[in-house]
């Protein structure tokens, strides 16, 4: 059928202008009933886009945002429930927009088909794009999936409408209908296969499960350290980026293909006053038959969004099939034509038997059933209201509504219910065998023939927390190796480093039982204050003669005698005076024959510790070290824990794009003249004059090496004299301590120009502060995570410093501190 031929169609003549009759040439009822095979493919092609990126996007966006964006699951639900619900909102709008739309010479469907298509395709594949920055992650992925989505209701609403216009015969329109179901159904096996298997290839493999923990750390070594395939999250990022861009070529194909093989017919006016769109809605959501269906739709509809949103997460961390589960999809989505099949075969009611079993297990009924009934129901409606039609569009917009909203509910709540440890946990528990698990617990869960799911849980939650709780290291007794072990094998499987682990031997605490963390009356911690190291001292278990249990000997044993070589027991002259001991068994056999008494060696403890641990509480006094020691230790007092969670909140905005971090080049450099150790530099930041700059550079760097040279100098201190003359900016350097103390200025990329400003990837946005205030420590409290890397990478909190040209660098520092 030629475009451009006239047709006709009972319409509602308020959404159409009057034309001549010479204006529209008319072909017979029998003529423009009729469509053609090619016709209908056309028209079903075109339902293809919608299924193959709702699919995609139903399957794998939940998972990608959490596993390769890399979002907290709060915001990933976010995304997902506002999206769904944005689209939902836009279909009845969307319907309404058209059925006012105006008649073109391309009909009033096809516009808005044709016209969304390249936004809807470029809309989508930025879904699927990480883009390089922290912060605006999540405004990015929603604002691009909202886009979509109503890029996606501006097709897929006038599709639907379209079955109407495409002939006055029901039957042909049942026909079209079969083979648009037929084709949309591909479309869920062509988005799954392509999404699948091209981000299948580039998951990388969890380290195998059935492997079980030996007895020993030592025996794991094999294990830990034999080499793995590896995948990186950037291949995975361009797997995801490939899948997105055949999925937009074939949605143009699939435009393309319906607007020039399907032509859109023309409808009969019978009224010509326009009805508002809330009348419109009244008297479509009215028709009993229509509200029936569309609640049928909507609860068939809900159970397959749910399982659809989370059947990804399903088979990879709770079946441990990650490696399969686009395969384990494949084989569900090939299982929908079943139900086609039944319904295009001539009648046999073996192979009826057959597929309706078949069919018993699959959705398929959800796909053909309730749109074939649609076009009925609003040919009933105009039967019954004959004076108000063409509100097609707003009938087919109204139908997919409550389904996408419920359903943006549904799978938001389920997203939110994930919060990143509990997913964690549930990743963990997809790959530990219950034998690694009753094994890496052997030492502290007690061991049953039964044992509870808690006691199964512990050693995978203990090596979990050394990642949410961002530490460095976990210190414990050896009765804790199995589970440091666990730790150090299967956190890296989960994206996380592998931490360092120390233990000291089982010792009694002070309490008389086993020294433990958790029994603070049993310990004495590194911060302690003077008074509280007196009082558990003075409360502890220490029986005269007895040297089982005894806690207060155990730290003369492991923690005095280890760092000093004497131990002093201090009493009163008549007592016998001073005694000093060399070697912790005299102390142990004097105690055991009561010629030490408790009291004197509960005393002597308290001065050896206090005078051990008075440089370490000083030491935290400096201001990251007691940010640090708050977030460990936290006020057990609601009072206090409001006043810690505010300041933390305020020192959480200590970021890296605060500093004016900038490209200099040293125009002169030569001795201060009152300072031997002092450099007084000129250096070119890229403003009118240069910038003064003293450095104590001069047993570190020759004259030299800093004439004519690139360098990043930090330009929002407070300028500062030095020696009489005032220093307006900070020259960072690499530095590693010891014997000789060594320092390297960093250098910017080869390239660049003086003043190009020095961002933290990820903090680009930021502005920097006119004047950084002395009192406030920006400054110190960022330098505490300024690092050079292995690669010699200057880095903040493991994030490169770089300008647009690439990455801040030292040439030999590894591992250095940057100040």
């Amino acid at each position: 059928m030629a475009r451009g031929e006239g047709a006709e169609q009972y319409s509602n003549a308020s959404l159409l202008k009057k034309h001549e009759n010479n204006e529209v040439r008319t072909a017979s009822k029998g003529e423009n009933s009729r469509l053609s095979v090619c016709n209908k493919l056309c028209y079903a092609i075109g339902g293809a886009p919608y299924q193959i990126t709702g699919c995609a996007l139903g399957f794998f966006l939940q998972i990608y945002l959490l596993d390769v964006a890399l979002l907290d699951p709060f915001y990933a639900s976010i995304i997902l429930f506002v999206g769904r619900a944005w689209d939902a909102i836009t279909d009845p709008t969307v319907g309404f927009l058209i059925s006012r739309s105006p008649w073109t010479r391309f009909g009033r469907m096809m516009p808005w088909i044709i016209l969304s298509t390249p936004f809807a395709v470029m809309s989508y594949f930025l879904i699927w794009y990480v883009p390089p920055m922290d912060q605006g992650k999540v405004p990015w992925y929603l604002i691009f999936y909202c886009v979509f989505q109503t890029l996606q209701t501006c097709f897929h609403v006038p599709y639907s409408a379209l079955t109407m216009f495409i002939s006055s015969d029901q039957k042909e329109r049942d026909s079209a209908t079969a083979y648009r179901m037929t084709v949309e159904v591909l479309g869920t096996v062509i988005g799954t296969g392509i999404q699948g298997q091209i981000v299948g290839m580039a998951n990388a493999p969890c380290i195998p499960v059935g492997n079980d923990l030996n007895s020993t750390s030592q025996d794991f070594d094999s294990e830990i350290n034999s080499t793995q395939t590896h995948i990186s999250l950037e291949d995975t990022r361009n797997a995801y980026m490939i899948a997105s861009g055949v999925i937009c070529a074939i949605y143009i194909i699939c435009a393309i293909t319906l607007f020039f093989g399907v032509k859109e017919q023309k409808a009969k006016s019978n009224q010509t006053e326009r009805m508002s769109f809330f009348r419109g809605i009244r008297l479509v959501m009215g028709h009993a038959p229509y509200a029936k269906l569309v609640m049928g739709f909507l609860f068939t509809s809900l159970a397959f969004m749910l399982l659809e949103g989370n059947f990804a997460l399903f088979c990879s961390y709770t079946l441990g099939f990650r490696d399969d589960f686009q395969n384990v999809l494949l084989v569900v989505m090939i299982a929908i034509p079943f139900m086609i099949t039944m319904v295009l075969l001539n009648s046999n009611l073996i192979v009826t038997y057959i597929i309706a079993f078949a069919s018993g297990v699959s959705i398929a009924a959800a796909f053909l059933l309730p749109w074939s009934m649609l076009p009925d129901v609003v040919d009933d409606f105009k039967v019954l209201n004959p004076d108000s039609q063409g509100h097609e569009a707003i009938f087919y917009s109204f139908y997919v509504f409550f389904t996408k909203f419920a359903s943006g509910v549904s799978l938001g709540i389920s997203t939110l219910s994930l919060e990143e440890y509990t997913l964690d946990v549930y990743r963990l528990s997809s790959m530990v065998t219950e034998h690694d698990a009753k094994k890496a617990g052997a030492e502290v869960v007690k061991q049953v023939e039964h044992p509870l799911l808690s006691g199964l849980l512990y050693p995978g939650l203990q090596a979990l927390d050394e990642e949410h709780l961002k530490v460095d290291a976990q210190f414990g007794g050896v009765d804790q190796r199995k589970i440091f072990t666990l730790a150090e094998k299967y956190l890296p499987s989960l994206g996380y480093a592998k931490r360092i682990h120390m233990m000291n031997p089982m010792v009694p605490g002070l309490t008389g039982g086993k020294m433990s963390s958790s029994e603070e009356e049993s310990k004495i911690d590194l911060l302690d204050k003077k008074d509280d190291v007196k009082k558990k001292l003075n409360k502890a278990f220490c029986e005269p003669g007895n040297i089982q249990n005894n806690g207060v000997l155990s730290f003369v044993k492991h923690v005095l005698f280890p760092l000093h070589s004497e131990f002093v027991i201090k009493r009163d002259p008549k007592w016998g005076g001073d005694k000093v001991y060399t070697f912790y068994e005299e102390v142990e056999k004097d105690f055991a024959e009561e010629q030490i008494h408790p009291g004197d060696l509960k005393g002597s403890v308290e001065v050896a510790l206090n005078k051990l641990l008075d440089p370490i509480r000083k030491k935290f006094e400096r201001p990251e070290l007691k940010k640090l020691t708050s977030l460990a230790y936290p006020s057990k007092s609601k009072a206090a824990g409001k006043v810690n969670s505010k300041k933390i909140e305020e020192e959480d905005k200590i970021i890296p794009s605060r500093l004016d971090l900038r490209v200099g080049k040293i125009i002169s450099v030569e001795k201060h003249p009152d300072a031997d150790s002092l450099y007084l530099e000129k250096i070119d930041v890229g403003e009118e004059q240069p910038r003064t700059v003293v450095s104590g550079l001069v047993a570190y760097v020759s004259q030299e090496e800093l004439q004519d040279r690139l360098v990043v100098a930090l330009c929002n201190l407070k300028p500062q004299k030095m020696r009489g003359i005032e220093s307006q900016a900070m020259l960072l350097c690499a530095s590693i301590d010891g014997e000789p103390k060594r320092i390297e200025p960093l250098d910017p990329p080869e390239g660049s120009a003086p003043g190009e400003r020095v961002f933290v990837d990820g903090y680009v946005s930021g502005k920097p502060d006119d004047e950084l205030k002395p009192k406030k420590k920006v400054f110190e409290k960022i330098q505490v995570d300024l690092k050079i890397s292995d690669e010699c990478i200057a880095q903040w909190n493991m994030k490169d410093l770089m300008t647009k040209l690439g990455k801040i660098t030292c040439k030999t520092l590894k591992g250095g501190g940057i100040s």
